[in-house]
This record gives structure tokens, C-alpha cells and sequence, in this order.
């Protein structure tokens, strides 16, 4: 972020990564300081790193709010070819509209938008698998007062 971007870069704390999930901050040049939570490349079914999935949190392992509900401005998403940096809160939206009431499964999904739970291994989370082609088309739009959702770092 601070090669690409400019501006400084600080680790946030454990209690700030683990409570507000803020993995560091970012001292923007333009907008001043910015939670990030970085998140890598996830594994597909076969155990393969897989860019065109993502998984959202709404809840961790203990039951509490997911990373979703974080304080962090930002969630950055790791691709093989750039990191997609999204509003937290644009991602939020569009992932409880995608989630709705469904009923949450024990058995990961092949599908997208179902919600899924490791209820049976005494986990308390749900989480549900979105595909990456949404989450660059929304970080690619503006909001309704022309602000964007996103930004790009092309590796």
C-alpha cells in the first residue's frame, strides 16, 4: 500500500486485529488514516488457491461479529494478479443482501450465496462464498454522491 500509494504504514495491535480486525494502518496521503484487513487467496474444493472465490464472514469461530462488522475502513483481497481494496461497509451491504434469511448448511457449498456453518465441528461461525468477479465489479463503481467503492494495486 505505502509503495504503491504513498503515504505510511503501521501495524495495528493484536487487540486491534483481533477486536476491530484491522490488520494495519494506512496514513493516506488524500484521506488520512485508514483501517485495512488484508485477506489472501482462498482454496477451492480441491485444496487449490483459487482467486475467483472469496469467503465473507458474518461470524467467527466463537460467535462473535465476523470481520465483516470490523472497523476497518478497507478490506484488501489478495488476487494472483492485483489486490482489490473495497469498502468494508459496500461489501457488508452487498453481502447481507446476498445472505438474506437463507438457512445455513453444514456441508461446504459448491454454490455461491449459501450460507455455511462448521456447526459440527463445535464451531459457532457462518460464513458464506461470494464470487471475486462481484466484489471487483462493485469496488469499480461509485456511490451516489460519485465517491469510489475501491481501488486497484496491479502487481
Amino acid at each position: 500500500t505505502k509503495d504503491t500509494f504513498g503515504g505510511e504504514v503501521e501495524k495495528s495491535t493484536k487487540m486491534e486485529d483481533m477486536k476491530d480486525h484491522v490488520d494495519f494502518w494506512w496514513d493516506s496521503p488524500k484521506k488520512g488514516r485508514i483501517g485495512i484487513d488484508v485477506k489472501g487467496i482462498r482454496k477451492n474444493d480441491d485444496g487449490e488457491l483459487d482467486d475467483t472465490i472469496f469467503w465473507v464472514e458474518f461470524r467467527n469461530n466463537p460467535g462473535l461479529p465476523g470481520w465483516i462488522y470490523g472497523k476497518e475502513e478497507y478490506i484488501a483481497i489478495k488476487t494472483f494478479k492485483q489486490i482489490v481494496y473495497i469498502k468494508r461497509e459496500v461489501l457488508k451491504e452487498y453481502a447481507e443482501k446476498k445472505l438474506g434469511k437463507k438457512q445455513a448448511v453444514t456441508t461446504r457449498p459448491k454454490e455461491f450465496f449459501v450460507p455455511y456453518t462448521r456447526s459440527y465441528w463445535g464451531h459457532n461461525d457462518l460464513t458464506m462464498k461470494v464470487p471475486m468477479s462481484d466484489i471487483i465489479e462493485l469496488a469499480s463503481r461509485k456511490d451516489k454522491k460519485g465517491k469510489s467503492n475501491g481501488f486497484f494495486a496491479v502487481f
